[in-house]
């Protein structure tokens, strides 16, 4: 089984490093390829030759920001790429299984991944990571959103994302019971919060947990 990992440069996403890390350490690196994308090149050499690079049958990690109609390549000091892949690029990934780890891509798989002819695909809720992911909501509790829910919650999601991909490739499990892995990890992080604060419901960094467990969402297998 052979895991590729898509990883646009970009300080507020550089903590899903760690997932990488974490597998590289743990994992026959051969089962792993991962393309870290700083320059105009990088970008192309994914635009250009998608299916090529990644072999048939295999799962596809993006790792970055997003939204539900796109998602977005590097974003340094010195280079600012803007928007990656849109539905009609989303057939560089066809007959392979695709997991994107970024805002709204719940939204995004549900729309478009049947068109691509995706094998299968894993989206998320939106993720509040930064500051940025304050914006383009109307839920009231986001502006109760503290540094310390955000440094939290992307603990939380490396935590989430890093074991359960490990499950998947050292135990050769199903896109299916990956899936499950990553909602039954999300799930077990609200639970522990709820334990340890009376009214947790209440508080913005419950709903962050709340969308994490619930609005992870499948397609195909």
């Amino acid at each position: 089984m052979k895991l590729y990992i898509i990883f646009p440069k970009d300080s507020t996403t550089d903590f899903l490093e760690e997932i990488v890390n974490y597998l590289e350490d743990n994992l026959i690196t051969s089962s792993i390829k991962v393309f870290r994308l700083k320059s105009e090149a990088d970008h192309r050499l994914i635009l250009d030759n998608g299916q090529a690079l990644f072999s048939e049958d295999s799962t596809v990690l993006f790792m970055g920001h997003g939204m539900s109609s796109a998602i977005s390549g590097a974003l340094t000091i010195d280079y600012n790429h803007g928007v990656l892949i849109q539905e009609t690029e989303l057939s560089l990934f066809q007959k392979r299984r695709l997991i994107l780890l970024s805002c709204r891509s719940n939204e995004f798989i549900l729309k478009y991944s049947w068109g691509a002819k995706l094998k299968g695909s894993i989206g998320f809720p939106n993720l509040v990571t930064d500051d940025y992911d304050r914006y383009g909501t109307e839920d009231r509790w986001i502006n109760e959103v503290t540094e310390r829910d955000i440094e939290n919650y992307r603990n939380d999601i490396v935590d989430v994302l890093k074991y359960s991909l490990e499950d998947y490739l050292e135990q050769k499990l199903s896109f299916f019971q990956l899936y499950k892995r990553i909602k039954l990890r999300a799930q077990r992080k609200l639970i522990s919060y709820c334990k340890t604060l009376p009214n947790s419901n209440r508080t913005a960094y419950w709903h962050m947990l709340n969308d994490l467990s619930h609005g992870v969402v499948i397609t195909g297998n």
